[in-house]
């Protein structure tokens, strides 16, 4: 599933923060579909929760920018 920067900002404002800007980067909106994209191929909740938890707690995607 092909998620692109402006989708997963679509997604990211909606769901989490609509105060986040277009300046946090490419490299960061790439982690965020990256994430998007394993959370919608998770084979169940558990597998999606986890991978969402250890985005935030690895800091590879943050909940605030």
């Amino acid at each position: 599933m092909a998620i692109t920067f402006e989708v997963a900002k679509a997604i990211y404002r909606e769901a989490i923060d609509p105060r986040v800007g277009d300046g946090e980067g490419a490299a960061w909106w790439d982690a965020v579909a990256s994430e998007m994209k394993d959370v919608v191929a998770a084979r169940t909740l558990n597998e999606a929760a986890g991978i969402m938890h250890g985005g935030i707690t690895t800091g590879t995607v943050s909940p605030t920018p």
